[in-house]
């Protein structure tokens, strides 16, 4: 089914309210998302580090690891309804004949995306170094 084409004015300033606040959605999914996924590294580093007990700490890396590669598949769909928004806000601008307002910028994102690499790295390393740890003692 072919998507119905917006003409009236009324039609258009409801489509461009819905995708300004998809976009703003999104954009605060880009920092509330890892931060939470910050705050959730910490409690578990601060569990694994005060325990002795091996299945937890395998739990628990696997688990972040798991968490981190969720994180960031996330992110990139997050990064994508952005794109996407500022893309059709554009058009839908152009069509009514305002001025475009809009700017799609990576740079919001990418240092949130970036330090979620960075630790879920960190965690495959702690994995290794524990399997290395067990399979040499």
């Amino acid at each position: 089914m072919a998507p119905k084409t917006l003409n009236s004015n009324e039609e258009l300033m409801a489509q461009l309210h819905e995708l300004n606040d998809r976009s703003r959605m999104y954009n605060s999914q880009i920092w509330q998302v890892p931060f939470a996924f910050f705050g959730l590294t910490i409690l578990v580093l601060s569990t694994i580090m005060n325990n002795s007990n091996t299945y937890l700490f395998v739990f628990s890396l696997v688990l972040e690891l798991s968490l981190g590669v969720a994180v960031i598949i996330h992110m990139l769909g997050l990064q994508d309804g952005i794109k996407r928004a500022v893309t059709n806000i554009k058009i839908i601008e152009l069509k009514m004949g305002l001025e475009n307002t809009v700017k799609y910028s990576k740079q919001t994102w990418w240092p949130f995306f970036v330090t979620v690499i960075i630790i879920t790295l960190y965690f495959i390393f702690m994995g290794f170094s524990f399997l290395t740890s067990i399979i040499n003692s």
